[in-house]
């Protein structure tokens, strides 16, 4: 669910502004932890994974403060760059190829990410032209943002213009707002609350199944 998304970066942001004072860290929630994380829960039912969640992350948050109480940081020294290299090119061909299908608009049946890009190219005709043009147009501005002084706030620029760019093309009264319908918003995938989310404790025995994929994730 995207509205999630935006309620992690709601707290997130102020913490971490607050909190980290390094610029090399990047406060956000897309990265290779999606991927990770995304890993983590795939065994989970899809009734309990929003609350999965919320006990990896804290899981992997308290992994992390004792790794950094107990000053275990030199252990990622083990790590060669060979293996980090080969981790990094890994995830982002995993994401690159999980979103194709909101890049394209056309969803495989397939499970396997490799699988749904052969597919994706073995059905280029379903592919929504619509989506398409406002996913490239969405990476062109960022391209080219990041080339300019506004680089630091180049994706949400890039968002924002392409979202209300989207919104004026799909006016009924427009001869392009049946071409642009099928472009989907983030209302359209979840619905999006009035009101702000309400803290709630998770059950503790998620713990014991999530321990070990948490160590997992505050490794990496």
């Amino acid at each position: 669910n995207p509205v999630f998304g935006i309620y992690t970066l709601m707290v997130a942001v102020p913490i971490g502004a607050i909190f980290t004072g390094s610029v090399f860290m990047n406060v956000s929630t897309t990265s290779a932890l999606s991927v990770a994380a995304g890993a983590s829960l795939a065994g989970i039912p899809a009734g309990l994974r929003l609350e999965a969640l919320a006990v990896l992350v804290l899981l992997v948050g308290i992994i992390q403060l004792l790794a950094g109480l107990f000053r275990l940081g030199f252990l990622l020294r083990f790590v060669s760059n060979a293996v980090m290299t080969g981790f990094l090119n890994g995830v982002a061909v995993l994401i690159i190829l999980g979103q194709l299908a909101d890049l394209t608009g056309y969803r495989s049946a397939f499970r396997i990410s490799v699988l749904r890009g052969l597919d994706l190219l073995l059905n280029l005709s379903r592919v929504d032209l619509a989506t398409t043009l406002a996913g490239l147009v969405t990476l062109a501005l960022i391209v080219g943002l990041l080339m300019t002084p506004l680089r630091r706030f180049a994706f949400i620029i890039a968002i924002a213009v392409v979202t209300a760019a989207v919104a004026l093309l799909q006016i009924p009264s427009l001869a392009t707002a049946a071409f642009f319908a099928s472009v989907q918003t983030v209302g359209d995938i979840a619905a999006i609350p009035r009101s702000l989310p309400q803290f709630v404790l998770p059950r503790p025995a998620l713990i014991p199944p999530l321990l070990l994929p948490a160590l997992s994730v505050a490794i990496i």
